[in-house]
C-alpha cells in the first residue's frame, strides 16, 4: 500500500467546492454545526484501537486507508453533486459511512451520509416534482458541506495522531 505523505492537506487531496455547490447553498442556514463546538472532538479512535487491539501499526494502517481513501470519495461527492449525478452520488455517500464509525466520528455524520443516500436514490427517479428536486437538492448539499467540513477535521485530526503513532514506534 502505497504510503500517504503526512504533510499534504486535506485541501490538497480535494479541491474547493465547486461553484454548483456553493450556488445551491446561497442563503440557507450556515451548516457548520459540527465545528461549532470546539470541545468536541471529531474523531475517537477507541473503537480503532480495539478492532486493531491497539497495535499501533495495524491503527496507523487503517488511519492511512481513511487518509488516502475518504478525500476521494468526498471528492466523488461533490462532483456527483454538481454534475447531477444521482448514482454516482449514492454509491459514494454509501462507501464513505464505515469510516465514520471506525474513525469514532459521531453518528450523526453517518446518518448525514445516509440521508444523502436516499436522496439520490430518490432523484435518481421520477418520483419528485420540479419544486421537491429543488429543495432535496438545496437539502443535500447541505448535508455534504457537514460531511466535508468533519471529513477535512478528521483528516487533520488524523494526520496528527498518525505522527505521534510513527514517532511512538520509532522511540520504541
Amino acid at each position: 500500500m502505497k504510503k500517504e505523505n503526512v504533510q499534504t492537506t486535506y485541501a490538497d487531496r480535494v479541491p474547493p467546492i465547486a461553484s454548483a455547490v456553493a450556488k445551491a447553498t446561497v442563503g440557507q442556514p450556515s451548516f457548520a454545526k459540527a465545528t461549532a463546538d470546539k470541545e468536541k472532538k471529531c474523531i475517537n479512535l477507541d473503537y480503532l484501537n480495539q478492532i486493531t487491539q491497539k497495535n499501533s501499526e495495524s491503527t496507523a494502517e487503517m488511519i492511512d486507508i481513511y487518509l488516502e481513501e475518504t478525500p476521494t470519495l468526498v471528492n466523488a461527492m461533490k462532483l456527483a453533486i454538481k454534475n447531477k449525478n444521482w448514482e454516482s452520488l449514492r454509491i459514494a455517500s454509501h462507501s464513505i459511512i464505515p469510516s465514520f464509525s471506525i474513525m469514532g466520528m459521531d453518528k450523526e455524520f453517518e446518518n448525514n451520509a445516509q440521508e444523502i443516500q436516499e436522496y439520490a436514490s430518490n432523484l435518481n427517479g421520477e418520483y419528485f416534482s420540479e419544486k421537491e428536486k429543488k429543495e432535496s437538492i438545496v437539502k443535500v448539499n447541505g448535508l455534504f458541506l457537514r460531511i466535508e467540513k468533519t471529513c477535512e477535521e478528521a483528516y487533520e485530526a488524523l494526520k496528527k495522531e498518525l505522527l505521534t503513532l510513527r514517532k511512538t514506534k520509532q522511540t520504541h
